[in-house]
């Protein structure tokens, strides 16, 4: 994943400002898996609110990253975050956690247990 730190040359610490406090919120609705961008991916916490209907993954890309994840969703079928075909973490609706993709696992770690969000 790579830092786009040039994206706005006029104001190159938005960039900055979106991998250290920013936030995303992600409307993963429906029964399908969602596979987030670079960019998206880049954000330190990813709120993630809809509606499901069906168990659904949110995949991150492969790389050395860490983020603040909570499940806003509804239905009642469970957000797992991984990494493309690995098995990853599943996120309580309501809760939050701090989750990271680890080298050495080879997928998506949960580095807190969870928390009310």
């Amino acid at each position: 994943m790579s830092i786009a730190l040039g994206e706005n040359p006029a104001n190159p610490h938005a960039a900055v400002n979106r991998l250290t406090i920013g936030e995303l919120e992600k409307d993963v609705s429906g029964g399908s898996d969602v596979v987030l961008t670079d960019t998206e991916a880049q954000y330190h916490r990813l709120i993630f609110s809809g509606t499901l209907t069906a168990n659904i993954s949110v995949i991150v890309p492969a790389e050395n990253k860490s983020w603040w994840i909570e499940n806003a969703t509804g239905g009642a079928f469970a957000l797992t975050v991984k990494k493309s075909g690995g098995t990853g973490v599943a996120v309580t609706q309501g809760k939050r956690v701090r989750l990271g993709y680890s080298t050495y696992s080879g997928d998506v770690v949960a580095w807190t247990a969870e928390l009310t969000a």
